[in-house]
């Protein structure tokens, strides 16, 4: 057998090899003593790696320290979702780049998803030349541009594991099916763009019969917004376009607009001790309130005997009715939330919300806050009665009042303070989990997130953190909810 000289000093391993369940016996028994015959080092994930890693940890890991990454592809590889979305994270960032190239390699016949699709598949089935694949494949893994010259000895079993009636059908050529994939994907994608420009023509441009005449004056918080567009269905496996609907809440209607599932950068790189390190998370798709919950709306709780009262009169007053709900604590707040149907929501959601698609500063762009900004001024109206903090001031926010995030979300920071579901920790991004986080242990202080400018400027930042004693009621704190699905 020959050995194939490489520069191994960079990485740990050679090859990482993501399979599916349906494919172990396939991989372990003939694939991987094939490459490990060339003196390959090989990464299998749930062989190398600690166990209690989340899938997402361990093919990061995985790819972080493999030279090249070779992904099986089948249709139960791209059913499995947890796999999917893993590496659909892991190749947002530079790990997908010609030093860490990706190898797909074709073990039944599937569609490419469109972020593999630009790769040119390496036919693997049963129906090609197995043998020719192998070299390729260890070329590859090598980084040597030639093919490999491995010579397998009388030794060497590389049979093959029997095959199931299902796996012998014959298969179609993979030339022909890579250029019918290409040529429907074009057509897919030229479809979506056609849709998208017919949903912004339809949801956002005036139409030809309006009289309305855009004015200054400022207006209420909506208790309800009516469902403006529907949910989009999906045109292609993993491509699904974004859920722009506004959904309200038949509990206590409430507009939630839709987040959808993928990655952002949480925390800062400059700012606040607390908010460092700036670091990658994932969230599986969620609906958040479009503005806190206003008196009127805390009020059914209350009236449904599900929630206590606020420690101020403010709450049920009509003339305050869309007004933020404030002087609720903690309990306060989840109680309402887990009386919709919803929870707080975590730090990390509540982020997302703020930064929107741009992973924005504030949640009107990265312009500072500042007087002159906008065309008029508006009045924060709290009651003082009972109430621990004075009312709130007078500050220009026509600025960032009439922009929304690009998720929709209205008054992340203009308002009050919101309440999240998780306790405080100065150090926890520093060994935070990249999916889905939830905060730490009990540390005897909750997260508040969005308090207003008007107290300082800093507090607009989407990454701003607070924290406070649990019963804390203020004037200035209130909060929105999370709803996981409707």
């Amino acid at each position: 057998m020959s050995t194939l000289v490489t520069d191994n000093s960079n990485y740990t391993y050679d090859l990482f090899i993501s399979h599916s369940a349906e494919n172990r016996d396939w991989v372990r028994g003939w694939l991987l003593p094939s490459l490990e015959a060339a003196d390959l080092r090989i990464c299998l994930a749930d062989r190398d790696f600690d166990l209690g890693l989340s899938t997402l940890e361990a093919v990061q890991m995985a790819i972080v320290h493999s030279r090249r990454t070779a992904v099986i592809l089948s249709p139960a590889w791209l059913a499995d979702l947890a796999q999917v979305n893993a590496f659909q994270m892991a190749l947002t960032g530079d790990l997908a780049s010609n030093e860490r190239r990706v190898l797909p390699v074709l073990r039944q016949p599937c569609v490419l998803p469109l972020y593999l699709s630009h790769l040119v598949p390496l036919n693997m089935m049963d129906s090609g030349d197995l043998n020719e694949s192998l070299e390729r494949l260890i070329a590859a893994a090598s980084g040597n541009p030639r093919k490999s010259s491995v010579i397998m000895d009388s030794h060497t079993d590389l049979s093959l594991p029997t095959i199931s009636a299902v796996e012998s059908v014959p298969l179609p050529r993979v030339g022909l099916s890579i250029r019918a994939q290409r040529l429907l994907r074009v057509i897919v994608l030229i479809t979506v763009e056609v849709v998208l420009v017919l949903y912004l023509i339809s949801n956002f441009l005036p139409h030809a019969n309006s009289t309305n005449v855009p004015t200054n004056k400022p207006t209420d918080v909506p208790t309800s917004i009516p469902i403006s567009a529907q949910s989009t269905d999906v045109l292609f496996p993993f491509f699904t376009l974004p859920n722009t609907s506004i959904h309200t809440n038949t509990v206590d209607g409430a507009a939630y607009v839709y987040i959808p599932a993928g990655t952002f950068t949480m925390g800062s790189h400059s700012g606040e001790f607390d908010e460092q390190p700036s670091h990658t998370v994932y969230l599986d798709d969620y609906w958040i309130m479009r503005t806190e919950v206003t008196n009127k709306q805390y009020g059914l709780c209350v009236a449904a005997g599900s929630c206590s009262e606020p420690s101020n009169s403010a709450w049920n007053s009509s003339t305050d009715a869309n007004n933020p709900v404030v002087n609720v604590d903690w309990q306060q707040a989840a109680d309402y939330a887990f009386w919709v149907g919803g929870t707080l929501p975590t730090e990390a959601q509540w982020e997302k919300a703020c930064q929107g698609t741009e992973s924005r500063n504030y949640p009107w762009g990265d312009g500072t806050p500042g007087i002159g900004m906008g065309t008029y001024t508006v009045t924060i109206m709290f009651s003082s009665d009972n109430s621990p903090a004075p009312k709130a001031p007078t500050f220009d926010v026509s600025f960032y009042l009439s922009e929304s995030t690009s998720y929709r979300a209205l008054y992340m920071v203009e308002k009050v303070g919101e309440w999240t579901a998780d306790w405080y920790d100065n150090n926890y991004y520093s060994n935070s989990p990249i999916l889905n986080p939830t905060g730490s242990d009990n540390s005897g202080l909750r997260v508040l997130r969005g308090l207003p400018p008007s107290l300082r400027y800093g507090y607009a930042l989407c990454a701003t953190r607070h924290k406070y004693n649990p019963n804390t009621q203020h004037g200035f704190f209130g909060f929105r909810v999370v709803m996981s699905d409707f």
